[in-house]
């Protein structure tokens, strides 16, 4: 049996997966039969704001903010790439009332060609601290191609 084990960044946690091949008797492997190749993403962060990228149609756009306070609305083109799910925002345990730790994420997924903006924002940066025009939004372009 193999065991691979994969840290979530900042130690918040780890994903333990566990893999093991069935010898039948007489010495003979079975065949193992491989997952498909996962679905090609784009990571955007805090850093991409005001960036154009691109993506193939069928890949998907995971948006990790950092903070937990972001709100981040559906793609203004719905027909090119579509929000899956719901967004998220996970918050840091050892952060302090008021505070902003944490991160919000949310998924679209690719569906045809063409253009869309992806955007967030927030109200508040902190505890009792506003956010300036600077700060209180993100946006990225997103050109989606054939695949």
């Amino acid at each position: 049996m193999r065991m691979f084990i994969w840290r979530a960044g900042l130690g918040l946690g780890a994903i333990v997966v566990t893999a093991s091949m069935a010898i039948p008797v007489g010495g003979v492997a079975s065949a193992v039969t491989r997952p498909a190749s996962p679905t090609p993403s784009r990571v955007l962060d805090n850093s991409d704001n005001g960036a154009t990228v691109s993506v193939a149609v069928g890949e998907t756009v995971i948006v990790r903010l950092s903070a937990d306070n972001w709100t981040i609305a559906p793609s203004t083109n719905p027909a090119v790439l579509r929000m899956t799910g719901t967004p998220r925002q996970r918050r840091d345990p050892r952060c302090v009332p008021g505070g902003t730790c944490g991160t919000t994420r949310a998924s679209f997924t690719a569906v045809g060609q063409g253009q869309a903006v992806l955007s967030a924002s927030r109200s508040y940066c902190g505890e009792a601290i506003l956010c300036t025009p600077a700060t209180d939004s993100r946006s990225v372009t997103v050109d989606v191609t054939a695949p």
